[in-house]
Parts: C-alpha cells; structure tokens; sequence
C-alpha cells in the first residue's frame, strides 16, 4: 500500500491512527510506504522535513510527533526559526530519554 499525504492536511492527520493500527496488524503480509504529496512549495517543504527523518532513520520516532504538532499545537513549518526549535526540542528529548 502506498499512502500519499500531506503533513498539513487535516484529513491525512484524521487518518493516520487507522493507519497506524491497520499497519500493526498485517505488518507480516503487506507492504507499506509514506510518499509526501507535493503540488506546491509549501508542500515540497514538508516533503523534505519527511525525507530528511527518513534520512537520519528517525521517521518512525517523529512522523506522527511531528503530525501532532502540526494540528495540535499549530506548529508553523513555515517558520523557519519556530520549525528549528521544535526540531531541537525533539532532539533534546531524545538525548534526554536514553540517557535515563
């Protein structure tokens, strides 16, 4: 199965939970793949926030973070400088949680 999305899209977010438990149980049997949509730059540049996490392999530990953040707290991804100190938030906590 292929998912395209978009990390700004409401409907993409209401989806992911039935996602993520649909994966859980046939992950033995299926295939799946995540492929950020982009029809504009303001998606491009979430496309490249979602590879750039599957480039470091920490797309399983901040994809739905990250997901939450968006429609939870609002973040603006756009911001440059808000976007930044939510990534070293994560990374803060990260380091902060293997080290207990």
């Amino acid at each position: 199965m292929i998912e395209f999305f978009w990390y700004g899209c409401i409907h993409c977010y209401n989806l992911e939970p039935l996602i993520e438990n649909w994966r859980r149980s046939c992950r033995a049997t299926c295939s799946f793949r995540r492929v950020p949509a982009v029809f504009n730059e303001r998606w491009a540049q979430d496309a490249a926030i979602f590879y750039s996490f599957e480039a470091l392999g920490v797309l399983d530990k901040l994809h739905r973070p990250f997901f939450d953040a968006i429609h939870r707290e609002r973040l603006n991804t756009a911001n440059q400088q808000v976007l930044t100190e939510w990534l070293q938030k994560q990374a803060s906590t990260r380091r902060s949680s293997s080290t207990r």
